[in-house]
């Protein structure tokens, strides 16, 4: 007595061992050939199987047949053991007690509805929720209720109010069924209210998620009058608080609301009005402006407002001024960025991305004036180099750079200015200036004192002005580090490396000479080869081309003689007419 492994017969104390008989159905059972021993187990591990997705097919063939029926008899009693059924296992995963144990009976129950017996489907899922709302998980709770609340309209109204009541509403509001099941209007009401008293940010999800209350079996989802009446009260309550008042997210998510809740009523423009109103900081998706004046077509609501436009996302304003440029001409933005008191950075913005995704627009003569003002204000709020930069780089291009090549109308005097007059002054854009004026010497000053890279300095004097080479020999002379540099690409260029070596003063230590030297004369060597391979190259085509043309020359020409003989006399052909 006591033993959870003795089975309860009744008087045992009178029945010796020999009282006892055991008797099974087991070899009936086995012959029919109806069960198997593992269609009757549901847990592995302790853990209940898995019966969704491909393993739903296979759940369909446990619990089937007739197991065998185990009988202990005793003159006083008849203990008869069975096979566990779906009620006794859905058992062993509730007195675990933990949340596994709770999901496993769930996941039982679900999968044989119809051998459940002594348990309620509705106690199981109560137990459950309760026990995750009681955990304070909220979200695991909500996410629970699509698959175990399922089609029952009371079920989701039950949960509905137990959510409101744990203070959890805005967990459950994504996952509440707008059909099948379609839950009584005054629930719907009573949850946009809540969530507009209790967390506006999930309103508007709600809001946006439902849409248009639309009518079905004579009734509207949500009554939309009387929300747009109790949204803008919070609306103006939260306008005349004072600024410290509350979140600042809060109280753009009732503005957010305000102005969806226009946009379904057929209000569009009183809709795009609010969201322009609000600080663009705070808005839950800045993006809700722009869809909502491509959906509606409000470009000429927003054609005087691009400034509030760029500061709810520059991207997207940038997308819609390109797309619809013919809403936006170029003029007329650039004219209203002009007037914003924000140094000219909106401007800036507005021409570069004119530059970079409507050239051919941009290249226009009207726009002349623009492109002097493009290069200045590049020049004043453009990225400055930082210091990994900043040093010698062989390859430097920039933007201002690739924009005063494109450009035909930017006066460069004036760019030159504009780049000088910089608290860091744009060298690398000063260089490129110089040298298009003319301005060689000057430009490779720069190069080899403010800005100190070799290869450009070479690449420079090659393309512009080759008598600079004794400046930059004379530079080299002083500076070893240059000096070697300057070795290193000689062989690649025009430079008379014999004048260079002799003007070297004796007792002058470069680092690594000979190995410069003996690329130097590598290169020379390379490039005398393919010289060489190049004038072979002509002298073959030259000889082939000659003999082309004496051959053609050798050719014979067809002709008809002038006359013919007509009866022993010789007659003039007239000439050949041509029409």
């Amino acid at each position: 007595v006591g033993n959870p492994e003795a089975l309860p017969v009744a008087g045992f104390e009178a029945c010796g061992a020999g009282d006892y008989q055991l008797a099974s159905t087991y070899d009936v059972a086995c012959a029919a050939g109806t069960w198997r021993r593992q269609d009757f187990s549901l847990l592995e591990d302790g853990r209940a199987r898995d019966f969704s997705g491909e393993n739903a097919a296979k759940a369909g063939r446990l619990m089937r047949g007739s197991p065998p029926v185990l009988y202990v008899v005793s003159p006083r009693d008849v203990v008869l053991a069975r096979v566990r059924d779906v009620d006794d296992q859905i058992e062993l995963c509730l007195k675990r007690g933990d949340d596994a144990g709770f999901r496993d009976a769930l996941a039982i129950a679900n999968a044989f509805p119809a051998s459940v017996r002594r348990h309620r489907l509705q106690d199981l899922v109560k137990s459950h929720l309760d026990a995750l709302l009681d955990a304070g998980q909220a979200e695991a709770a909500a996410a629970a209720c699509p698959q175990f609340l399922g089609a029952s309209a009371t079920l989701w109204e039950y949960w509905i109010f137990v959510f409101d009541r744990r203070g959890a509403l805005a967990r459950l509001a994504p996952r509440i069924p707008t059909a099948e099941p379609r839950l009584a209007p005054s629930v719907y009401d009573m949850v946009l209210e809540r969530l507009l008293e209790t967390d506006p940010p999930a309103l508007l999800a709600a809001v946006k998620r439902w849409g248009h209350p639309k009518v079905l079996e004579g009734e509207p989802l949500y009554s939309l009058d009387a929300l747009m009446v109790r949204v803008d009260a919070r609306a103006k309550r939260d306008a005349g608080r004072r600024r410290g008042d509350g979140s600042a997210r809060r109280r753009a998510a009732v503005a957010e609301t305000v102005a969806e809740l226009y946009v379904l009523d057929g209000q569009a423009r009183r809709g795009l009005d609010c969201l322009l109103a609000l600080d663009p900081a705070a808005v839950t998706e800045s993006s809700a402006v722009f869809d909502l004046v491509e959906a509606q077509r409000l470009y000429e609501d927003v054609r005087d407002r691009v400034a509030t436009l760029r500061a709810f996302s520059e991207e997207r304003a940038a997308d819609l001024l390109v797309k619809h440029v013919d809403k936006f001409p170029l003029g007329d933005v650039d004219d209203q960025l002009a007037r914003e008191e924000d140094g000219g950075a909106a401007r800036l913005w507005y021409l570069r991305t004119c530059f970079a995704r409507l050239p051919d627009l941009y290249a226009s003569a009207d726009h002349r004036r623009r492109h002097a003002d493009h290069a200045r204000l590049y020049a004043r709020l453009g990225p400055v180099p930082d210091a990994a930069s900043a040093g010698p780089r062989a390859d430097y291009d920039s933007e201002m750079l690739r924009f005063l090549r494109w450009s035909s109308f930017v006066p460069l005097t004036e760019a030159y200015d504009a780049c000088a007059a910089q608290e860091a002054p744009l060298y690398d854009e000063m260089v490129w200036v110089l040298g298009k004026t003319g301005k060689t010497a000057e430009a490779l000053a720069l190069l080899l004192d403010k800005i100190g890279s070799v290869k450009r300095a070479v690449r420079f004097v090659e393309a512009h002005d080759r008598s600079l080479w004794s400046t930059l020999i004379r530079h080299a002379l002083r500076d070893a580090r240059f000096l070697g540099e300057l070795l290193d690409d000689a062989g690649s260029s025009s430079l008379d490396v014999g004048a260079l070596l002799h003007q070297i003063p004796e007792g002058t230590r470069v680092p690594g000479l000979r190995d410069k030297l003996a690329n130097v004369f590598q290169d020379r060597r390379h490039d005398a080869a393919i010289h060489a391979a190049a004038r072979d190259c002509a002298k073959n085509d030259c000889l082939l081309l000659s003999r082309k043309a004496v051959k053609q020359r050798q050719r014979g020409i067809y002709c008809e003689p002038p006359h013919e003989i007509r009866d022993g006399k010789i007659v003039v052909k007239p000439p050949p007419r041509f029409y």
